[in-house]
């Protein structure tokens, strides 16, 4: 199984990057073809073996082109017409051409345009308006034959309308329950949330938290979170309402973790923008000292920067790597000719800071509290 995995994996990276012939790192290759670097390793091995790959260390891997046939070479054969580049089109919300992060997607998605050779048509849809028996595309954008499309924001009357279409369609988001893919025609490209969450409830418990809080802007998100909560430990959820904009705080979020915190030892925030640091500027107002009373984590983005600046515990996510995900997700199934669905992942880091530390044990909370009483 092995042997024909990187053997057909050999096969499909000569064949995609055969017009450009510079290979990008390991890394990834493994990220595009979601394998892993000992497989890639062996697909490069197989391709040098074979005479259609050299390598440097310097400058890395180049392909090398077929050599012609005798039609070729004599001139009796008639060369192929030269192919249109391809027109996707990427639906968007007006919400979220105002939100910085979605703004790094879409420079992402542009760069990843540019280098497959795409003509990117970015039309701004009004998902409140949008009705779901639309029959043409022309409804949606006119003037251009689109050979593809990706969808970022969440509305299922889209959906179903882009895949009655028959194209490669690629839509941004975080599923909670997968297995609804199997019977839909699009590929979904999403931070590994579920990994992310159990490496920072795993981190938590290891350091003596058993009672966590977690503030959640769904039910439905709390329901997830929820199936990955460790044994021996118990995790309190407060809802909240978040604004969709993320750069605009809620500043009542800050009063009702107050308001629930009692003797939880840990918070973990699986969300970032204004309101995670309107929570986290509420906490310091009310004399919480961090790490020593309560730890906090959060799930932070590429321009939060506060955590950077306050050194606090978070995971870290980039929206330009999953613009380009998107983007060559759907330039696969192009290239390849055959629609393809399921999950794509993109990355995520782990970044420690200053906001973690070691829980204290009832007596220490005990003490800690009358103390701090005793100071307001």
């Amino acid at each position: 199984m092995k042997s024909q995995l990187f053997k057909k994996l050999a096969e499909q990276i000569y064949t995609d990057y055969a017009d450009v012939r510079k290979l990008p790192g390991e890394r990834r290759l493994g990220e595009r073809y979601v394998a892993s670097r000992a497989t890639i390793r062996a697909a490069l091995q197989e391709l040098q073996n074979g005479g259609r790959l050299v390598s440097d260390p310097r400058r890395g891997h180049t392909l090398i082109p077929a050599a012609p046939s005798r039609e070729e070479r004599t001139g009796n054969v008639v060369p192929p017409p030269e192919r249109r580049a391809w027109n996707v089109v990427l639906f968007c919300s007006r919400r979220l051409v105002e939100d910085q992060a979605f703004l790094d997607f879409l420079g992402g998605a542009i760069h990843s345009a540019g280098m497959n050779g795409v003509n990117l048509l970015i039309r701004e849809l009004d998902e409140r308006h949008f009705v779901a028996g639309a029959e043409s595309p022309e409804q949606l954008y006119s003037g251009v034959e689109a050979d593809g499309y990706i969808l970022t924001f969440l509305s299922e009357g889209l959906r179903q309308f882009l895949e009655r279409q028959l194209k490669p369609c690629v839509a941004l988001g975080m599923p909670y329950r997968v297995g609804e893919l199997e019977k839909r025609r699009f590929l979904r490209v999403f931070l590994p949330q579920r990994e992310k969450l159990t490496m920072l409830f795993s981190r938590l418990a290891e350091l003596g938290h058993r009672r966590i809080l977690v503030p959640c802007g769904s039910e439905e998100l709390g329901g997830y979170v929820r199936e990955l909560i460790p044994d021996g430990v118990k995790a309190d959820f407060v809802k909240l309402t978040l604004n969709s904009d993320s750069s605009v705080p809620r500043p009542e979020a800050g009063d009702r973790v107050m308001a629930a915190l009692g003797d939880h030892t840990a918070l973990l925030v699986p969300f970032g923008g204004a309101t995670a640091l309107e929570i986290y500027r509420r906490l310091l107002l009310a004399g919480i000292e961090i790490p020593k009373r309560l730890s906090v984590v959060i799930d932070s983005g590429r321009f939060d920067y506060f955590v950077k600046v306050f050194r606090i515990a978070s995971t870290y996510s980039s929206s330009r790597e999953e613009g380009m995900m998107c983007m060559e997700a759907l330039v696969g199934q192009l290239r390849n000719g055959f629609l393809e669905f399921g999950n794509r992942f993109t990355r995520y880091s782990y970044m420690e800071g200053e906001t973690l530390g070691p829980a204290m044990t009832p007596a220490e909370q005990r003490q800690y509290d009358r103390r701090h009483r005793n100071m307001q």
